[in-house]
């Protein structure tokens, strides 16, 4: 069963647009999963809107929208090696301190999403903040899609085969390849690229 929750009160000024959209992804994806037999419960925990009295720039000032993917994808894999994402995180910043944003999130077992959109930009303005392994720690978390996929492959298939005890069971086949994940990284990802914008 999905379960999709009303956005915040106080809310007025958000593009519900965007918001609709998210939900049609969201309900996609719940299909898809129903489809592969597989549980999940998926809520949309807000939607928020900055300074909606902002003034929209020009288009040719705006800032690509991959590149604005590509550096949240990259502060977030810094984030996951252990590194020090600050100066791609304030580049972000200063990319979109002119745009408003939306904040998204989902509560999903065994994975959620935290993700911002910039409606000035477009709809598909959305970029993931993060993915987080669910009811965990803060440091708890992958990037991409396909990173979540994997885990996701991992808790589904420890499930299946694991009885009364499944749950406990896939969370820690879960982790154990998230630690790996993690590891993986910290080899591979430089403090040095970290600084690189």
């Amino acid at each position: 069963m999905a379960i999709l929750t009303s956005p915040q009160v106080g809310c007025s000024h958000c593009r519900w647009g965007v918001c609709l959209d998210i939900i049609q992804r969201m309900v996609t994806c719940w299909e898809r999963i129903k489809q592969a037999g597989t549980v999940s419960l998926t809520v949309l925990v807000s939607c928020q809107s900055e300074d909606a009295a902002r003034v929209a720039p020009t288009l040719h000032s705006t800032p690509g929208i991959e590149r604005l993917r590509a550096l949240t994808t990259k502060a977030c894999k810094c984030k996951m090696a252990g590194r020090d994402a600050g100066a791609i995180d304030r580049e972000l910043a200063r990319s979109t301190a002119r745009f408003s944003k939306e904040a998204f999130g989902t509560a999903s077992l065994p994975l959620s999403y935290e993700i911002t959109c910039f409606p000035e930009l477009g709809g598909d303005a959305c970029m993931t903040n993060a993915i987080i392994v669910s009811g965990l720690t803060s440091e708890a978390f992958v990037c991409t899609d396909a990173e979540a996929d994997e885990l996701n492959a991992v808790w589904n298939a420890t499930f299946a085969r694991g009885g009364r005890q499944s749950a406990s069971l896939s969370n820690a086949a879960m982790l154990e390849r998230l630690q790996e994940m993690r590891s993986d990284s910290a080899r591979t990802i430089s403090q040095t690229a970290c600084n690189q914008i």
